[in-house]
């Protein structure tokens, strides 16, 4: 059964993890004993950053999910214990951030329920609040409903209203389709997404149309839209053959992006990406972007 977060995960990832910005060469290798070590440095913008990331060991009911080391000066480590009690899992996450990284130090605890319909989450976090993240989704059929709330007791003593967010979603899943509505932002914005793939993954095709009542909007400053407050993404991909796969993916603001995936043998996979503005096609404001990975 799927989480909060889960639901409308499909159209949201074709569109961020299908491409890539600046360029990185990540390295991945995983032990015999279950355990995933990945080393990845990524230069963009004129800055260089590097992070190393262990997953593992599992075992029956306990596994250490993520230790992360960043160059930016972050440590983060998450682990679950699972089947506390039947379809009860509990989770623990930590993050250390220096004053140079620019991110807060936090500690949650979590607790994450499940059955065939139904599902809960609570993470809590405890020194920053503490602020507290609870969300649970219905399942009928293939269809699915959910709500989400963030409450954060230290806004109380500012004066200010503790909820940061209510988020409410209608999904549908069957087949090859994923999709459906979700309300957020204090009930500001209103997201309809959705991707079909066809069979064997071949062929994908994916849309996302947010609109913010209070005019916002997610793309670029200054872009121009063809509806103030309203994004529109539209994107598809085909897999050519066992080793490539392309990408492409346009906004109403007249953002383009290109990419191909290419395994270039049984270890190493290359990511091509292009970023282009049809807005100013003949100005230097386009980029291309490249991802360079190795599995052993």
């Amino acid at each position: 059964m799927m989480k909060y977060g889960d639901v409308l995960k499909s159209a949201k990832d074709f569109f961020e993890r299908s491409f890539t910005s600046g360029h990185t060469v990540e390295i991945k290798s995983k032990t015999d004993s279950g355990v995933t070590i990945t080393g990845e440095g990524a230069l963009a913008g004129g800055k260089f950053a590097s992070k190393i990331k262990v997953a593992g060991p599992k075992f029956s009911n306990f596994s250490v999910d993520k230790v992360e080391v960043a160059s930016k000066g972050t440590f983060k480590t998450e682990t679950t214990f699972k089947g506390v009690t039947d379809g009860l899992d509990v989770t623990f996450a930590l993050e250390d951030g220096t004053a140079a990284s620019g991110k807060r130090s936090s500690a949650k605890v979590g607790a994450d329920f499940a059955t065939d319909a139904f599902s809960a989450s609570v993470d809590v976090d405890i020194p920053n609040g503490p602020a507290v993240t609870a969300g649970g989704v219905f399942a009928t059929h293939d269809a699915f409903i959910g709500a989400q709330a963030k409450f954060d007791a230290s806004q109380l003593a500012k004066g200010a209203g503790a909820f940061s967010a209510y988020d409410f979603l209608v999904g549908y899943k069957a087949g090859g389709f994923t999709g459906g509505v979700e309300v957020g932002g204090k009930l500001s914005t209103v997201t309809v997404s959705g991707i079909q793939n066809g069979a064997a993954g071949s062929v994908a095709a994916a849309a996302k149309v947010s609109v913010d009542a209070l005019g916002k909007s997610g793309d670029k400053k200054g872009a121009k839209k063809v509806i103030e407050g309203v994004d529109i993404q539209l994107g598809a991909s085909r897999k050519i053959d066992s080793a490539l796969t392309v990408f492409g993916a346009v906004s109403d603001a007249g953002a383009l992006k290109l990419a191909a995936s290419n395994k270039l043998s049984a270890s190493t996979t290359l990511l091509l990406s292009a970023d282009l503005d049809l807005s100013a096609i003949g100005r230097d404001v386009h980029s291309v972007s490249t991802k360079l990975s190795f599995s052993a």
